[in-house]
C-alpha cells in the first residue's frame, strides 16, 4: 500500500499501574464471565484489509484500496500480528472495566497485568495521527450521519432510528463499509448491519472529520467487556493482540497455539457486474 507522508506520532503513554488486582488469584475471571476458560471461541472478524484488485469489479476494489492505503488510520486496517489463542483467551476471561475508561487485565502467560488506558491502545493501533489527543473533534451526531447515507446512494429506508444495512449501499461504498465493519469492527455475528460506530467511522473518513478513531473503538470494546453477561467469543481479537504485543513484545513460545490473522480475499466480496452509476468517492477521499 502507498505510504502516507504524515509523520509518525507516538505520544508518551500514561504509566500502566501493576498493583490493582481484585484478588490474590491473578487469573480471576471478570464478574460478567459465565463460561469456562476452555469455552472461549474466536471468529474471523476484525481481519486485515489487504485487497487484491484483479477482479471484474477492479475499479471498485482499486478505489477502496487506494483510499485505505492513504487514510489517516491505514495502520489499524492493515497491521497483522501472529495471534496466540492463550493470550487472547486470558484477556477475554480476566479483563475488568474500571470507572475511568481503563481496563484492568491479568494474563499470566502473556505477562501483562495491570491497568491499560486509551493512550496505550491508540499507540498499539498506530492510530495517533494528530500531535495531541485534545486536537480531535467530537464525533458527529446521528442526526448528521443518517441523512448523509442518502447522499451516497443508500437505497434502503433511512429513519432516525433503526438499522442501516451495508447491502443497501452502492458498490464502492458497500465495499468500503464492509472493510470498516470487518477490519475496524468488533462484531462477533453477521456483517451486514451497520452500527452507529461503523457509520461514524465511514462518515468521518469520507469527509475528513478529525475524530479520535481509536477512542471510538476503545469505547466499543469497553462496552462489550462491560455487558451484564460477556460473550464467549472474543471481539476485536486482532486489536487486543496488537495491544498485548505492544505492551510485552516477546512472543516466541512454540508451545502456544497460533490463531492466524485472516487476510481479505476478493472471493468473499462478489459484486455484480454492470452496476448502475453511483456517487463517487469525495474529492477529499481521493486526495487523502
Amino acid at each position: 500500500m502507498v505510504e502516507s507522508s504524515s509523520p509518525d506520532i507516538t505520544p508518551k503513554e500514561e504509566p500502566d499501574t501493576l498493583d490493582r488486582p481484585e484478588s490474590l488469584n491473578l487469573f480471576l475471571p471478570a464478574t460478567q464471565v459465565e463460561f469456562t476458560f476452555d469455552e472461549i471461541t474466536f471468529t474471523t472478524n476484525n481481519e486485515v484489509a489487504l485487497i487484491y484488485p484483479s477482479h471484474h469489479n477492479q475499479e471498485y476494489f482499486m478505489a477502496v484500496s487506494d483510499f485505505i492505503s492513504k487514510c489517516c488510520i491505514k495502520e489499524a486496517f492493515a497491521r497483522a500480528p501472529n495471534q496466540y489463542k492463550e493470550y487472547l483467551s486470558e484477556f477475554g476471561y480476566t479483563a475488568k472495566v474500571l470507572p475511568d475508561f481503563k481496563i484492568w487485565v491479568s494474563t499470566p502467560i502473556g505477562e501483562v497485568r495491570g491497568e491499560i488506558c486509551i493512550t496505550t491502545f491508540r499507540n498499539a493501533l498506530k492510530a495517533q495521527y494528530l500531535p495531541h489527543s485534545s486536537m480531535y473533534v467530537p464525533p458527529p451526531s446521528i442526526t448528521t450521519l443518517r441523512p448523509w447515507f442518502a447522499i451516497i446512494g443508500c437505497n434502503g429506508e433511512i429513519r432516525a432510528k433503526g438499522t442501516l444495512k451495508k447491502s443497501c449501499l452502492p458498490p464502492r461504498w458497500r465495499l468500503l463499509m464492509g472493510q470498516i465493519i470487518q477490519y475496524l469492527g468488533g462484531k462477533t455475528g453477521g456483517l451486514d448491519q451497520i452500527s452507529n460506530k461503523d457509520a461514524t467511522i465511514l462518515y468521518c473518513l469520507a469527509n475528513g472529520v478529525q475524530v479520535d478513531y481509536a477512542k471510538i473503538i476503545w469505547q466499543d470494546l469497553i462496552h462489550k467487556l462491560n455487558k451484564k453477561t460477556r460473550e464467549k467469543i472474543i471481539p476485536y481479537s486482532r486489536f487486543i493482540y496488537l495491544l498485548l504485543e505492544h505492551m510485552v513484545p516477546k512472543y516466541d513460545n512454540e508451545e502456544l497455539i497460533i490463531y492466524p490473522t485472516q487476510v481479505f480475499s476478493v472471493h468473499n466480496w462478489i459484486l455484480k457486474p454492470n452496476q448502475p452509476e453511483e456517487p463517487p468517492f469525495t474529492d477529499q477521499m481521493k486526495a487523502s
